[in-house]
């Protein structure tokens, strides 16, 4: 399976016991904020009167200052009893429950808990806490809906519900008031189906009533899904839609998300649904989606990187030469935050011990371009700040609106490509392999090739990491455990190389054939032996009671025939004696030739692997630098355009002073022309008369200098040379800006606008 990401939820040792664990009824999570108070109506107003057996939980942003209405509105629109939640309540099916103000509830053990807002920690997420819940808690059995409202509250919980096989609904854009809270999670891919409030409510009312949501469905029972036949044509559709082969995958897993597609379709039976998948491409897609179950956070399990900063990097670290990088790969890294975990690790605990030393991670998935596009843009929904601390947050990430982006110098680390970790050529020399909760999925066969796959890229001193309910099982040849509790193994050496998805059927057949010759001499040799006497059995004496007719003269010709026949056939013999030993000879030459063949086939075999390695390693190098490539492009052209835009005179100048740019307006000004680029400053004249200049901008290399300058019309000018500084905040020259006197320059407004603004206004406009 592609995701290493996938929560331990489904695995552990007691999973096969909880497998498919769904609630003794079904409990839906309901989200809204602003705007969302009128499809919340609008939803309990569609609902059947009659029982469905299911609970409501409506989590609503709510003002804390004062005590809410809410519970009294939907009871007027409900069917059901309505209830602001208390502490401990225990949940009940056909009944409403409603969030208080100033709180956030959380569902354990069947009751619903409450805790005061906490008002050191924002932004406030109650959506979120209460959906990670009863994710946790009801694993299929959970329903969360996202409603009208601003912000991204609810997006992680809706994944960490999908992810336990729990079913996901969105209000859509065209009815809700404020559709950026809903839109966020469809973006995001971690919402099954999107509708308006009343027909989330219909929809809500035929998954209640579906045979997978029965109360009285056993522990991994899969009902409808046991008719083999269908099962594997279903398997086939997939292969043939996706070029994948899930057969290798764990049997219970496969069938529970089949099961989940089917209640959100409305099918009861296999057939029908397989029926629909054949028709409907689309319906493959989102199953194949379903299936690789595509979530993922920042350092989720914390304890497990301080165990590297305190067990694995020191020894993988120690007596390093200064060249080769750090290498790490990531299999399954869905949308990448594994993998800028493990940099942003890395270098904290570099830089504590000042060391520098190079990185590369690379980060793969099985699934489509879109996760890995996102790990490569690096953009997060502000939901983030749960999981990552605000130090690591100033540190790592740039605000851009309500999202975070992992800063560049982060992002040229990691390199993200697409990967089938069972079938495609690993990477090789790798120190770290991080590979949590990909194993879960796979069914033993699969495991004993990628088991083996991950021994054979590791470094003789490399680290494997494992999620939680993960081991190395029969592998512990290859692999000692380094910590148990956070599933940290160091390889171990192995007699052979082992590399099991490498096929050299070509060489194969050449020593086959040799070694059929080989046999074919000894077995030759071996025929046409003489006995151990040496010499030829002499023929059987007369009978003494055979008669003598024969004459004297006859009886010695024959005689002498006889002793000729002898010499002959002993001649024959001896020469058989010597081409048995030149066939034995040749046969020993065909087996040492033959080991000298498999030795170079296994030459060969190291070869190609090590190519087969460079080759996907080159690959996704080419693949980084054309997306950096279209990026420079596209900074190229957004800086063209704002200097040939701009309408201030302004120059900008390298620290060795020679002219790097300067726009239309400076060129203008100043006698500028495109093949000054490159000349230095003091080798020009400008119609702009600027005594010591030079001193001027060296001046600047530390601060702003600022003066009156006069052009030869007479025009009076100011003259600002500010230092040149780079994304490091490193100074790298300077640049020139002229502004009419009674026409100030764009710094100088922007300095204006500045000092009108008072702290905490940055919304407000300038005055």
């Amino acid at each position: 399976m592609s995701r290493e990401e996938a929560p331990n939820r489904e695995s552990g040792p007691s999973a096969a016991s909880q497998a498919g664990k769904t609630a003794a009824f079904p409990i839906i999570g309901i989200g809204a904020s602003a705007g969302g108070l009128e499809a919340c109506e609008q939803l309990l107003n569609a609902l059947p009167r009659e029982s469905l057996g299911m609970a409501l939980v409506f989590v609503m942003h709510l003002d804390p200052r004062h005590e809410s209405p809410l519970p009294d509105i939907l009871a007027r629109a409900s069917q059901w009893p309505t209830v602001e939640v208390q502490d401990g309540q225990v949940v009940e099916p056909d009944h409403v429950y409603v969030i208080p103000p100033h709180t956030t509830v959380t569902l354990a053990g069947g009751a619903l808990y409450l805790a005061a807002r906490e008002e050191s920690r924002p932004p406030h997420l109650p959506i979120d806490q209460f959906f990670k819940s009863l994710a946790s808690e009801h694993e299929s059995g959970a329903i969360g809906v996202l409603l009208s409202g601003s912000g991204t509250d609810g997006l992680l919980g809706m994944e960490d519900i999908k992810a336990a096989g729990g079913f996901t609904l969105a209000q859509d854009e065209q009815s809700a008031k404020f559709a950026a809270m809903p839109q966020s999670a469809i973006h995001r891919g971690c919402v099954d189906q999107t509708l308006p409030p009343r027909e989330i409510a219909e929809q809500l009312a035929r998954m209640a009533r579906h045979p997978y949501m029965a109360p009285e469905k056993s522990a991994g029972d899969t009902l409808a899904v046991d008719d083999d036949s269908q099962y594997r044509r279903l398997l086939d559709q997939l292969r043939h839609a996706t070029g994948f082969d899930f057969r290798g995958y764990r049997d219970t897993t496969i069938r529970r998300r089949i099961m989940r597609r089917m209640v959100l379709q409305a099918k009861d039976r296999l057939k029908d649904y397989v029926d629909l998948a054949e028709d409907d491409n689309g319906e493959l897609k989102a199953l194949y989606q379903d299936i690789l179950i595509n979530v993922t956070s920042f350092f989720r399990e914390p304890d497990t990187f301080e165990a590297l900063k305190e067990r694995v990097f020191p020894e993988m670290l120690a007596n390093r030469s200064p060249g080769p990088p750090v290498r790490i790969w990531v299999p399954g890294c869905s949308t990448g935050q594994e993998a800028y975990t493990l940099a942003m690790v890395l270098l904290e605990y570099l830089e504590a011990r000042n060391l520098r030393v190079p990185i590369r991670i690379f980060g793969t998935d099985l699934s489509d371009s879109v996760s890995l596009q996102k790990a490569r843009e690096g953009l997060y929904p502000r939901n983030i700040e749960a999981e990552v601390t605000p130090e690591r947050l100033r540190r790592f990430f740039t605000r851009e609106d309500d999202k975070y982006r992992v800063i560049q110098s982060v992002r040229d680390l990691c390199v993200f490509v697409k990967q089938n970790v069972a079938a495609d050529p690993p990477f090789s020399r790798v120190d770290l392999i991080s590979c949590r909760n990909l194993l879960i999925y796979l069914a033993p066969p699969l495991q004993k090739r990628v088991l083996p796959t991950f021994h054979y890229a590791l470094n003789p001193h490399g680290y494997l990491i494992l999620g939680a309910s993960e081991t190395v099982g029969s592998f512990g040849d290859l692999f000692a455990a380094v910590d148990s509790k956070h599933r940290i193994y160091a390889k171990r050496t192995a007699s052979q190389r082992q590399y099991p998805n490498f096929h050299a059927d070509d060489f194969s057949s050449t020593a086959a054939e040799l070694q059929r010759q080989a046999g074919a001499a000894e077995n030759a040799g071996a025929a046409g032996r003489r006995p151990a006497s040496g010499r030829w059995p002499a023929p059987p004496e007369a009978s003494p009671s055979a008669p003598l007719s024969a004459s004297a003269d006859e009886i010695i010709g024959l005689r002498q025939e006889l002793s000729s026949m002898r010499d002959y056939l002993q001649s024959v013999i001896e020469q058989q004696d010597a081409a048995n030993e030149e066939l034995r000879s040749a046969n020993e030459e065909i087996l040492s030739s033959n080991e000298e063949l498999q030795s170079a086939n296994q030459e060969l075999e190291t070869a190609k692997e090590e190519l087969q390695s460079v080759n996907k390693e080159l690959t996704a190098t080419n693949e980084q630098l054309q997306n950096r490539n279209a990026e420079l492009g596209r900074l190229n052209d957004d800086i063209t355009n704002l200097l040939a835009s701009a309408n201030v005179p302004m120059v900008s100048l390298g620290l060795d002073l020679r002219i790097r740019r300067f726009t239309p307006a400076a060129g203008k000004l100043l006698n500028l022309l495109p093949i000054d680029v490159g000349r230095p400053i003091s080798d020009l004249r400008f119609s702009v008369e600027i005594p010591d200049l030079l001193d001027l901008v060296s001046d600047a290399m530390d601060t702003v200098r600022q003066r009156e300058v006069r052009d030869n019309n007479g025009h009076v000018f100011q003259l600002r040379v500010h230092p040149y500084r780079t994304a490091d905040n490193r100074i790298d020259g300077a640049v020139i800006v002229l502004g009419l006197e009674d026409k100030p320059g764009i710094l100088d407004i922007n300095r204006d606008i500045t000092t009108r603004r008072q702290p905490g206004d940055k919304d407000k406009p300038a005055k």
